[in-house]
């Protein structure tokens, strides 16, 4: 199909330096400091790695992906010793950026809050 330019097309191809991150962003909602693990299937094996918010504050996580519909899936656990009962996360954002890039502002993936309640901590979709 001519693309109006008058001639045949080519297909040409995306920079070989360029990726797809996968990106969650997580905010501690709760009023206490909170460690807990992360982990992403594209990255390194889906190993868990900790981290610890304050409260109010924020952090994304990424992982690259090129294979088509291989976005990497996302766990969290508040049990950072065992990583027990992890939670998927089912939304994630995707970013094309080159494969230097990492989530400067800390607010480009999908957000979940972690929240707390009776049962104790857990994440909702923002």
């Amino acid at each position: 199909m001519d693309g109006g330019g008058g001639g045949t097309g080519t297909q040409g191809t995306l920079p070989s330096n360029y990726h797809d991150w996968g990106v969650i962003t997580l905010w501690n909602t709760t009023n206490q400091r909170l460690t807990y693990s992360v982990s992403a299937s594209t990255y390194q094996q889906g190993r868990y790695f900790n981290f610890t918010l304050g409260p109010g504050q924020f952090q994304s996580y990424f992982a690259t992906f090129d294979a088509f519909n291989n976005a990497p899936n996302f766990h969290v656990s508040f049990d950072p010793i065992h990583q027990n009962n992890s939670i998927q996360l089912s939304q994630i954002n995707t970013v094309f950026e080159k494969a230097s890039w990492y989530p400067g502002v800390g607010t480009e993936g999908f957000p979940y809050a972690i929240a707390v309640n009776v049962s104790g901590l857990y994440l909702t979709p923002i």
